[in-house]
């Protein structure tokens, strides 16, 4: 078994990662602007309803409202999109302490081979020193 195949599954699942992350900061921005053009048309419906005759009073009320339950819709969005990134700055941590583990095994394996190639090396000079003494 080669090292890669143990180690690209796992650089694999980093990179998913790191796309899943950049889709989430991506949405975050979406939220920002879109709660953004959200409060911009909501102040001008306040403005224009202000300018508004006085009966008008009980819908810039509700306007107003509005607006507020969208602020504090977006503020839930932001806080699960926070909590998201989090979790995923967590996998890629955990990921990321994973692939240090698998290289200072692989380290580990190469040096115990090398000793390994080392002493079969000596055991076949030996056993040809015997098999030549036999021999004589």
């Amino acid at each position: 078994m080669s090292d890669w195949t143990v180690i690209e599954p796992l650089v694999e699942e980093k990179f998913r990662l790191e796309e899943k992350k950049f889709e989430f900061e991506k949405r975050k921005y979406s939220w920002a602007i879109a709660s953004l053009v959200t409060v911009v048309m909501s102040i001008a419906t306040v403005g224009v309803y202000s300018f508004a005759s006085f009966s008008q009073n009980n819908k810039l009320e509700r306007s107003i409202s509005q607006l507020v339950a969208e602020a504090s819709k977006s503020k839930e969005n932001f806080m699960v999109l926070e909590s998201e990134l989090v979790k995923v700055g967590y996998e890629q941590k955990l990921l990321l302490s994973r692939l240090e583990a698998l290289e200072s095994a692989n380290t580990e394996t190469k040096s115990t081979l090398s000793l390994w190639v080392e002493r079969t090396q000596e055991d076949i000079k030996t056993i040809n020193a015997l098999v030549k003494e036999g021999t004589k």
